[in-house]
């Protein structure tokens, strides 16, 4: 029928089809929710399509002719330009050519043509996450913020962003982000998504806020080979939940660790001054002979000249035997370990004499430990060093803290064994409670 059609009329269909988001390409999800609500989080997963349903939103207030002033914020000016504002889900790209906005750089500003019925002109401040003492001096209706969690400092820019956010009756803010679940921003990331601790220890979710959940796959429009990717990549690791299907692996509620206190006492390097008095490689053993048991837990750390321990190396495999202490061998030679410890427990004398044997070899020192209470009783006082702040993470180490935040030690029999914990807490009682902690010191490096 449309190819029946004089070229200008076509022409005409073809731009209203193409311009059509709520009839013709809008999915379910990418409407705004109804409700009264302050805050709307569509945590996703990559390709869900996050960009271009807030521009859409963007577009939906400049063409209802009722918001005057709004912000679009992005992690960085170059984000900003290069995806929110002409990338191929940019508002420039996105928005009809007949009420397209025009964008003035020295004014970091987006203008639309007056609204045909209101008459209202609406503009857009465009500001950038990673200054977010220059979110101010202003006040808008709408507030679009795009990947929070990698912004430089996300809480204090959220901050300023709700103090601007103070014009009219129907105020909105819409946050749209994969959410990160290490490294910087994924202790941001919990907050949002679950709400902040209270003095009670408890996370509690804003009340003025909605999220939205969307996985890779609801993007029909992405091609499917970029989705088997995905998959292939984050499949059955770690990250699916997060890249996939924009969600965070649940925090355990017995959870002896807790994200904050990881956070709040972890280190970028050594602090000056500080020395290492000894260093040691923990292993907690696997037992299994083909290697597809359980992990082999393998943690390196160091006591500090302050009396901290200093946590900095996690080369956990899965392997059998004498491929993990091969590797065990390997990282104490790499880190200059004074001596190693392994869990003897259970272990039979084959084992321990090929341990012995390798370390001999290579003249190292291993002393085997034994395990006397259970797995909680163990954890318990590294836990509570931990929350003292005599534990220091150097650097990120993704899984081992993943572990330590999602074992319940309430349940065990429904949970993988915690083998990076248990190598992490035997380190860690070496280090700081045992009798080797109390003696006189003698290595200074």
């Amino acid at each position: 029928m449309v190819d029946e059609l004089a070229d200008k009329d076509r022409r005409a269909v073809e731009l209203a089809l193409r311009y059509d988001w709520p009839g013709m390409w809008r999915r379910p999800k990418q409407q705004l929710p109804k409700g009264d609500w302050l805050w709307a989080l569509y945590s996703c997963g990559r390709g869900w399509g996050k960009t271009r349903a807030s521009m859409e939103f963007l577009r939906g207030f400049a063409e209802g002719g009722e918001d005057e002033y709004v912000a679009v914020v992005g992690a960085t000016h170059l984000t900003l330009q290069r995806d929110l504002l002409a990338g191929p889900s940019g508002i420039l790209t996105i928005s009809p050519p007949w009420f397209r906005p025009t964008y003035h750089p020295t004014k970091s500003e987006l203008r639309w043509p007056k609204h045909p019925t209101t008459g209202v002109r609406m503009r857009a401040a465009l500001m950038s996450g990673d200054k977010p003492d220059r979110i101010r001096g202003t006040e808008v209706s709408k507030a679009l913020l795009d990947e929070m969690p990698t912004w430089q400092d996300p809480t204090d820019a959220w901050m300023n962003i709700e103090l601007i956010l103070r014009r009219g009756t129907n105020r909105r803010g819409i946050i749209t982000c994969t959410l990160k679940r290490k490294g910087a921003g994924s202790l941001f990331s919990r907050d949002l998504l679950w709400g902040k601790r209270g003095a009670d220890g408890v996370r509690r979710q804003r009340p003025d806020m909605v999220t939205i959940h969307g996985a890779t796959e609801e993007n029909r429009a992405l091609d499917r080979k970029t989705i088997e990717d995905f998959k292939r990549r984050f499949g059955g690791t770690a990250d699916e939940v997060t890249e996939l299907e924009g969600k965070l692996p649940t925090e355990a509620e017995g959870a002896l660790w807790i994200p904050e206190d990881i956070e709040r006492f972890r280190v970028d390097a050594v602090p000056v001054g500080v020395k290492f008095d000894r260093v040691v490689t923990s292993v907690d053993p696997t037992r299994s002979k083909s290697g597809a048991g359980d992990l082999c837990g393998i943690i390196t750390g160091a006591l500090g000249s302050d009396g901290h321990a200093y946590i900095f190396s996690d080369d956990t495999l899965r392997a059998p035997p004498e491929i993990w202490i091969e590797a065990a061998i390997g990282v104490a030679e790499r880190n200059r370990s004074d001596y190693g410890i392994y869990e003897q427990n259970r272990m039979g004398d084959d084992l321990v004499i090929l341990i012995e044997e390798k370390a001999r070899r290579h003249r190292q020192s291993w002393k085997p430990i034994t395990a006397r209470k259970d797995k909680r009783d163990r954890a318990e006082p590294v836990a509570a060093l931990c929350r003292s702040g005599r534990v220091h993470h150097i650097g990120h180490l993704p899984e081992l803290e993943e572990e330590q935040c999602a074992w319940d030690p309430e349940v065990p029999e429904r949970q993988a064994s915690p083998d990076r914990i248990d190598a992490y807490v035997h380190l860690n009682r070496e280090l700081l409670l045992s009798e080797t902690a109390r003696r006189k010191k003698l290595v200074v490096r």
